[in-house]
């Protein structure tokens, strides 16, 4: 786990890196924990400092609807299918920076809350119209499922083999 520094919100775990986590529920004590190299399956929710969210995966009316960010100049890149959890490998920065750092340790079945500071996040540039620029973000993430991503399976059979003895 990385480093602790002064938290700015009651009940948060602060990282070195600036990043705040508060888990709200710890998941399964036989359920598997997300660390780097796996596949994670989540559904979130984002929200501005001021409370007015900014995305998430939970809303069904969404279906289908694929938001456009622009992260730099040039660079279009298309949110998930709202409605559905999403899926990424963690540390392969596919997700922003305080994804990646903030889901390791988490267990199948827990939620946790990340408080992201901008340079984890979006930067100074922000994200299109929804995400302004320098933005700290709130984020509650669930963790649905955990799967090895090197293809082998041999990781994951290590994994769940631990868990049994």
């Amino acid at each position: 786990m990385a480093g602790h520094a002064r938290s700015l919100c009651s009940n948060f775990v602060p990282y070195e890196s600036g990043l705040q986590v508060r888990d709200v529920r710890v998941g399964r004590e036989d359920g598997l924990q997300a660390e780097v190299g796996d596949q994670c399956s989540v559904h979130f929710t984002g929200k501005l400092q001021d409370g007015s969210m900014f995305d998430t995966s939970l809303n069904e009316a969404l279906r289908g609807n694929q938001v456009e960010f622009k992260v730099k100049e040039g660079d279009d890149l298309l949110g998930w299918d709202r409605g559905n959890p999403i899926m990424f490998v963690v540390g392969n920065g596919e997700v922003i920076a305080g994804w990646d750092e903030g889901v390791q340790g988490m267990r199948v079945g827990g939620i946790r809350e990340l408080i992201v500071p901008p340079h984890l996040g979006y930067g100074e540039k922000g994200a299109g119209e929804a995400i302004p620029p320098s933005a700290v973000l709130h984020f509650e993430i669930e963790l649905l499922d955990v799967r090895d991503a090197s293809g082998g399976g041999g990781g994951l059979w290590a994994r769940v083999s631990k868990l049994w003895s």
